[in-house]
């Protein structure tokens, strides 16, 4: 009877110490895919577009003398903010740096930008703290005219998107055509051009 029990005690530790090692497996497995998705965190192309504009257009603002002292920096960063509109702005409000915002990351972009840092690596450190930062991009049309070929193809959605960042407004348009034709319109009128 005893030697049942040592028995059974010496196999109830033995699961044990197996059931340990195997958590521990688990959790080394996770911290090690973990770090891995880390290691591939870097920006990918056209990613980020809006932060790097922001805060190169910062950096080129502040001299060097500037650029050691953090309330300068701060200020700065505050200052563009004051004047930034739609995309930049909206970026401005996820950072802190409008009066309306909630949240308060301007550190993460102003330490980094006194230590050198370079734009990208900010933008990256900046999009772990807030995933929405990097999702922020310019339209289409704030890079240049559309052709109408490549306006065809897009959807109704980003045709609208891109007729809003002309200024224009297509009220009962009704046809993907329709909208196409209004936002070439109004690119010619801006480039000083008439339709044919």
């Amino acid at each position: 009877d005893v030697s049942i029990r040592s028995t059974a005690l010496a196999n109830d530790s033995t699961i044990r110490a197996e059931m340990k090692a195997a958590a521990v497996l688990c959790i080394a497995i996770a911290v090690v895919c973990l770090a891995a998705a880390g290691v591939d965190a870097g920006l990918k192309a056209g990613e980020c577009e809006v932060c790097i504009k922001v805060v190169d257009t910062i950096r080129n603002g502040l001299d060097k003398k500037e650029l050691k002292n953090k309330p300068k920096v701060l200020a700065k960063i505050r200052a563009y903010c004051k004047t930034a509109k739609d995309r930049e702005n909206r970026f401005c409000y996820y950072i802190g740096g409008t009066d309306d915002a909630a949240t308060g990351l301007l550190n993460v972009i102003a330490d980094p930008l006194m230590n050198g840092l370079p734009t990208e690596k900010i933008c990256e450190r900046t999009k772990s703290k807030d995933l929405q930062i990097c999702e922020l991009r310019y339209s289409k049309a704030s890079k240049g005219p559309v052709a109408r070929e490549d306006l065809q193809k897009m959807r109704v959605g980003e045709l609208k998107a891109i007729l809003s960042d002309l200024g224009g407004e297509c009220n009962g348009c009704s046809d993907k055509s329709e909208f196409v034709a209004k936002i070439v319109a109004l690119q010619n009128a801006k480039a000083g051009k008439k339709e044919l």
